[in-house]
């Protein structure tokens, strides 16, 4: 499973302005070419992909369950 999320809507959640070794520099250019490399890999892997960019904790978590359900059935 893909949990997806735009760097408008991931920027508030991880603190772009923190200190994360992975995002030494230019925060915003670093999550953007993490996400550049890996993305093609984590769309090839996952089975199902989940926008979680308008979604709550709670809401991303029954959007799993269900994903996970209509697979598993």
């Amino acid at each position: 499973m893909f949990l997806d999320v735009s760097l408008s809507a991931a920027a508030p959640r991880v603190g772009l302005n923190n200190a994360r070794p992975l995002l030494v520099g230019n925060p915003r250019r670093q999550w953007l070419d993490l996400m550049e490399a890996r993305r093609p890999i984590y769309e090839r892997l996952a089975t199902v992909t989940v926008l979680t960019d308008k979604l709550t904790p709670n809401q991303a978590a029954r959007e799993i369950v269900q994903a996970i359900d209509a697979t598993a059935g």
